[in-house]
């Protein structure tokens, strides 16, 4: 009807448009982005990636997306079966997100794009260094969800690592609403979680200098289900995986005792809560759950954690 105003509706605030305006003023080398959308498979997500993609490309002439089915030639070549799938910078870099860049992982959509163009990442010097002695591939997996505040920072740094190392590293960013075939099959419902090599590696979001390891040593966590009727012999059964438990199960299995660390709540206990830790040796300060996080990564390669177990 005349004199109506055309409802608007775009994706992207006027608001957001201005700050990416800005950020993308940082771009240097454009960057191919490749859509794969699947007729009837998750609609509504294929519909935003599709608008999303084409609004960043309206903002810079650098981001140039594709729009491609699965099923067709393209999909065979880069061997795509889910629905939306992006690939970033596909000729040079081995990066895809499965699932639609919604909610927190929009971040990450608009991360990847600035370090695909500029080559930059948010690895330190020190970790781009312990990167060289990488010698074989490694594909990485990070399971994460919109609503996860810190599934970006986890996937961020496994795109940084496959945008230095883009002859040896391949990620896979997997939204496991979209995806529940490959959160079944991984048993992947918690987030963020990682696995290099189908192998899980870590629970939670890990420091840098934490994932980079895992990223060279490709080491599983070790996971020891119990079996009804069966008995294991062990030296020492420790009661709680906070801090002191953790530490006893370390020293007791580098002493040559063989032990087990029950817990029937979280691993980390209140400290994996605790925002911020102000008092703890070699930290002048540093989140609760990061700490936390780098002590399970260290005791897991040592000792056998139950949780759910009193």
């Amino acid at each position: 009807m005349r004199g109506m105003k055309k409802k608007d509706h775009s994706l992207l605030s006027p608001d957001s448009v201005k700050v990416l305006e800005k950020d993308f003023s940082q771009l240097k080398d454009p960057v191919s982005i490749i859509v794969f959308t699947e007729k009837g498979r998750n609609e509504p997500f294929n519909e935003f990636s599709v608008n999303l993609l084409k609004e960043l490309s309206g903002i810079t002439d650098k981001i140039r997306p594709v729009f491609e089915q699965v099923g067709g030639e393209l999909s065979k070549k880069y061997d795509i079966s889910a629905s939306p799938t992006i690939l970033i910078g596909p000729e040079r870099f081995n990066i895809r997100l499965l699932g639609a860049p919604a909610g927190e992982e929009a971040g990450t959509l608009m991360v990847s794009i600035l370090m695909a163009s500029t080559g930059q990442t948010v690895l330190s010097g020190a970790s781009r260094n312990r990167l060289n002695d990488l010698k074989e591939s490694r594909n990485v997996k990070v399971f994460v969800s919109p609503t996860c505040p810190y599934c970006p920072q986890q996937a961020v740094v496994a795109i940084s690592a496959a945008i230095e190392k883009p002859d040896l590293v391949s990620v896979e960013i997997i939204e496991i609403f979209e995806n529940r075939d490959l959160a079944e099959q991984y048993n992947a419902f918690s987030v963020p979680q990682v696995f290099i090599n189908d192998n899980l590696v870590g629970l939670g979001v890990q420091p840098e200098e934490v994932f980079i390891e895992e990223l060279i040593t490709a080491a599983p966590i070790k996971t020891e289900e119990a079996v009804p009727g069966e008995h294991k012999e062990r030296d020492l059964v420790i009661v709680g995986a906070g801090p002191a438990g953790l530490t006893a199960a370390i020293y007791a299995e580098r002493s040559g005792l063989k032990s087990v660390v029950l817990e029937r709540s979280n691993i980390g206990g209140q400290v994996a809560i605790t925002p911020t830790v102000e008092n703890y040796p070699g930290f002048t300060r540093i989140g609760g759950k990061t700490l936390m996080d780098m002590m399970a990564q260290q005791a897991v390669t040592y000792t056998d954690i139950r949780e759910g177990e009193e």
